[in-house]
């Protein structure tokens, strides 16, 4: 949203440098903190929260108005700690107001240091106030995809199995294409920084997992992306994790996954297995042979005569009956089948293929 802003053109300068001491020059000071600034910055402020309140989160568990919070009250650790000001600039109304806000919100970065600094200062200035950082605003861990958080470690595991070393001239969208993977998972697995300037010839990158890729054109967008590539949208988000929910970071020129990662399965069959029928339970009993096996029930649609060399799962697929209803009827027969047989002496036993269902 764009706004005019009643302060003094010099701020801007200063909170570009996270300045927050004094300025040694009253009037420029006074000029600087006019409290028609305030008001303003006050009023831009709160018509943001206004406008943006039923925006979609850019990310999950993100608000809208969320870097509108930070960017006002970010207080930068790295400086000169407050307990280093002299005594009247530690005591002074915009210090003791500042840490107060900052303190007062979840969505500053007052931690337990500066939980320290404050309460020196209260003692130094005689003042009694809340000092305990408050607990987070987000619901769990955010993860803003195209973002490292902090303590974010690189895993010492290639967990494909796939490396590749960079060289001379490489970029990530050309290691991408020639690898067939997607660039903002090879980006992200890789901590690789968004303009890749930390991609250095000599390094090695852990590559994901090979799949069907695209690579985005301008006025795109991810549900008809997975519409034409015949996914569902879940899908797409899935094979794509770089992208957020509302698709509002999928850029034109990289590439992206359009078919499942990792290798197409293709499924292996028991030798001799066949479906012959579609329903495990028969509609009606047959009598039981001589031979049944131990522990069979009576009460069965089929009998099958077992042959030499034959497998539990063999048996059961090609009769149309789950394994584990199979061994229920037939509880001689013990977890790996390796006694099918067993205990018959010059017979083969019969085990029932079809049992009818009660009711």
């Amino acid at each position: 949203m764009n706004a005019s802003i009643a302060c003094d053109p010099y701020l801007l300068s200063l909170a570009a440098t996270n300045f927050y001491g004094t300025l040694n020059d009253v009037n420029l000071q006074n000029t600087i903190c006019a409290s028609a600034c305030g008001s303003s910055l006050s009023t831009y402020h709160n018509s943001v929260q206004t406008a943006c309140k039923n925006d979609l989160d850019p990310w999950d568990n993100v608000p809208a108005v969320y870097y509108d919070y930070v960017s006002d009250i970010t207080f930068p650790t790295q400086d000169s700690e407050l307990t280093a000001l002299p005594n009247a600039q530690q005591c002074s109304p915009c210090i003791i107001a500042l840490i107060k806000h900052l303190q007062s919100t979840p969505y500053s970065n007052y931690d337990a240091k500066l939980a320290t600094q404050w309460k020196s200062i209260q003692t130094t200035c005689g003042l009694s106030s809340p000092t305990d950082p408050q607990p987070p605003a987000l619901n769990g861990s955010v993860a803003v995809p195209g973002y490292v958080q902090n303590g974010t470690t690189k895993p010492s595991v290639c967990k494909s199995g796939n490396t590749y070393q960079v060289v001379s001239g490489d970029t990530l969208e050309k290691i991408a294409t020639a690898k067939g993977v997607s660039s903002g998972t090879l980006r992200t697995i890789n901590g690789i920084l968004p303009d890749g300037s930390n991609l250095y010839a000599g390094g090695t990158l852990c590559l994901p997992q090979t799949c069907r890729t695209y690579v985005v054109q301008p006025n795109d967008d991810c549900a008809a992306l997975a519409s034409s590539n015949g996914i569902s949208y879940t899908q797409f988000r899935a094979y794509n994790p770089s992208i957020n929910q509302d698709c509002t970071n999928l850029l034109s020129g990289t590439r992206i996954c359009v078919g499942l990662p990792g290798p197409t399965y293709n499924g292996t069959t028991i030798d001799g297995a066949t479906i012959t029928k579609t329903d495990q339970y028969a509609s009606s009993t047959v009598a039981p042979p001589s031979n049944v096996a131990t522990g069979t029930t009576r009460k069965c649609g089929k009998y099958y005569n077992v042959q030499p060399g034959e497998i539990c799962e063999k048996v059961a697929m090609n009769n149309s009956i789950a394994i584990t209803l199979f061994e229920a009827i037939n509880p001689s027969i013990d977890s790996d089948c390796s006694n099918m047989l067993s205990g018959v002496s010059n017979n083969e036993p019969m085990l029932p293929m079809a049992r009818r269902q009660s009711g």
